[in-house]
């Protein structure tokens, strides 16, 4: 078994919104002591066999499939959002006799304040062109405070009342949680721990930049590429990148 499904993306954690790119959007950040920090400790976990081998990880297609190494007994850990828990909560597709425990995000230095690399996804809008206005409001509304049959899914409404986050937990985990979950942790790391979110608002190339870099991550971990090559490359390969969009 290894300790984790991947390295904690501390970069992010450090960084915050629009970790790629420098503060005024204008180049990106690779050249940041981070970056290397985090290649390095990824390098060290994989070394160590704490952390899944990215060799496997690719050789296996795990990137689509992470909930796998962990409902297998696998990896200890899977850094992922809520909708693994989809699969978690499916005995037949994927049996398994342990509980799942949830736990914050680690902080890069202990005790320091750190952004949470969470996402804020599944944007909703309406079409201008829509005949039912007033229809697709609410229920745009009923999923922001409600949730409802979203919720087993995954996918918790963005303005809950305080009142129903137990009942939101429970419709979460679903009818077997005493089994599958610890229960108070997930309401617990879910609704009683503070998080700062990164809300990305830089876009310029951005699926270039992410392209780069997880090319040239894949490279470095894959022992193809050197820390500092990885920096060199990447810094000289998104900054032309954005300075093409921009």
């Amino acid at each position: 078994m290894f300790g984790t499904y991947n390295t904690p993306p501390i970069q992010r954690y450090t960084l915050g919104p629009n970790y790629y790119y420098s503060p005024d959007g204008t180049s990106s950040s690779f050249g940041n002591p981070i970056w290397r920090e985090y290649l390095d400790l990824s390098l060290e976990m994989q070394a160590d066999g704490s952390a899944l081998p990215r060799r496997t990880i690719m050789a296996e297609q795990l990137e689509t499939f992470v909930h796998g190494p962990l409902l297998t007994g696998r990896v200890a850990m899977l850094p992922a959002q809520l909708f693994v828990l989809r699969y978690v909560s499916d005995l037949t597709e994927f049996p398994h006799d342990f509980k799942i425990r949830a736990v914050p995000n680690p902080a890069p230095v202990k005790g320091e304040e750190a952004w949470n690399d969470g996402a804020i996804g599944d944007h909703m809008s309406i079409s201008t062109k829509s005949e039912n206005q007033d229809a697709a409001w609410t229920f745009v509304k009923y999923c922001m405070l409600n949730g409802g049959p979203m919720i087993p899914g995954g996918r918790l409404p963005s303005l809950l009342d305080p009142s129903k986050q137990s009942q939101a937990v429970a419709d979460l985990l679903g009818p077997d949680r005493d089994t599958l979950y610890d229960v108070a942790s997930f309401e617990k790391t879910i609704f009683q721990t503070p998080y700062k979110i990164p809300i990305d608002t830089i876009t310029t190339a951005a699926v270039e930049v992410d392209t780069i870099y997880k090319k040239l991550h894949n490279e470095v971990l894959l022992g193809q590429l050197s820390v500092d090559d990885f920096v060199a490359q990447a810094t000289q390969q998104a900054d032309d990148a954005i300075e093409a969009a921009g």
